[in-house]
């Protein structure tokens, strides 16, 4: 069996060419701030691509996707390993739309005054901050109501 090495990885996912295809594999490996950490969350991969790969059945119907499989049996021998199972996913190759939303219905403040990052203000008066035109009561540990998204750019 040859082993393959990935053309491109990211902190969580790692990207091999198939050909006409790409395989996904998404990792246990966690980051924080950008930078990958040392331990892992095991089976966090598997949960990763599965909650993906609902998603992309889910709306299949309404956006064509780039998902073929998630079963490894459609996949080349080196990805038949058991370490492969369930994280896996084979795609079409298609050209990346450099962009990302993160959905946000849960958030967890720094606690500082303001938060540069969520352009977030707090004051003792009256207790309240915002977030995206959100408003929640609080300084730690916020529900947000309603979730609001965030739009980010991905870095190439």
């Amino acid at each position: 069996m040859q082993e393959l090495k990935p053309i491109k990885e990211g902190k969580v996912r790692e990207i091999y060419d198939n050909g006409d295809n790409l395989i996904m594999v998404a990792t246990d490996r966690i980051s924080c701030f950008d930078v990958i950490l040392n331990n892992e969350v095991t089976k966090k991969g598997t949960v990763l691509t599965q909650m993906s790969k609902f998603w992309f059945d889910y709306t299949s119907d309404i956006l064509p996707n780039h998902m073929i499989s998630v079963d490894t049996k459609d996949m080349p021998e080196y990805f038949q390993q058991e370490k492969f199972e369930g994280k896996s996913m084979l795609c079409r190759k298609l050209n990346m739309l450099p962009i990302e939303c993160i959905v946000r219905g849960y958030i967890t403040l720094s606690g500082k005054e303001t938060d540069a990052e969520f352009n977030f203000k707090i004051t003792d008066s009256n207790r309240y901050g915002r977030l995206r035109h959100v408003q929640f009561l609080g300084r730690f540990c916020n529900t947000v109501a309603p979730a609001c998204h965030t739009e980010v750019t991905k870095l190439i």
